[in-house]
């Protein structure tokens, strides 16, 4: 149990990846890849069969993988208007019923990833059906490169954040909590947080 423990990192199926990076066609795991996960479910097997372990030790100890190995999240990348066309990939994923748990996003894929977190599955499937609809979905105050300029001079910043923060209101509701998003949607909302020092890493 400690080997296993030891051994199923998240990253143990690296190879994985690289076979879908790579476009195979069917996908084809490394012959090493395909002993390494054969060897893994005879090992979770015996650990299951075992009968000198309670079921609560069998319990804790899958708890523990699962929390080391980690879960399949659904990442929306950025791109200005672009990060929304994922929504078509949200919708798939939601007919086939393989939408994962846990939601992130960059730029304006983590503004996605907050609406899809904070709408119930019905507000969801109906958002999906007519997204944007009549949302307002621009939260750039200044648009030309003299307005952003002269912003930034004053302010620090290209664009005023506390017409952004208005915008994101409108569309979430107003001071709506990361709890909150989870109640109504059942799905884990994770942002991150990029600092202004280059030498510190992302914070979730």
């Amino acid at each position: 149990m400690g080997a296993l423990r030891g051994e199923l990192r998240r990253d143990a199926g690296s190879g994985l990846g690289y076979a879908l990076r790579a476009g195979t066609a069917p996908l084809l795991l490394p012959p090493a890849l395909a002993a390494f996960l054969g060897e893994v479910r005879l090992a979770l097997r015996a650990v299951l069969d075992a009968r000198g372990l309670s079921s609560q030790d069998k319990y804790r100890f899958l708890r523990e993988l699962r929390h080391a190995h980690g879960r399949a999240a659904l990442m929306l990348s950025g791109g200005g208007s672009f990060g929304f066309f994922h929504f078509g990939v949200v919708r798939a994923l939601l007919a086939l019923q393989l939408m994962p748990r846990v939601v992130s996003g960059s730029s304006a894929g983590a503004i996605g990833a907050a609406i899809l977190a904070s709408a119930s599955p019905a507000d969801r499937k109906a958002l999906l059906e007519e997204f944007p609809g009549e949302r307002s979905m621009d939260f750039m105050a200044h648009s030309s490169t003299g307005h952003m300029v002269r912003h930034l001079v004053a302010q620090g910043t290209t664009q005023d954040t506390e017409f952004f923060v208005a915008k994101i209101k409108a569309l979430l509701g107003e001071e709506v909590t990361f709890a909150d998003a989870y109640e109504r949607s059942g799905l884990v909302l994770n942002v991150s947080v990029v600092p202004a020092d280059t030498r510190e890493p992302a914070r979730i």
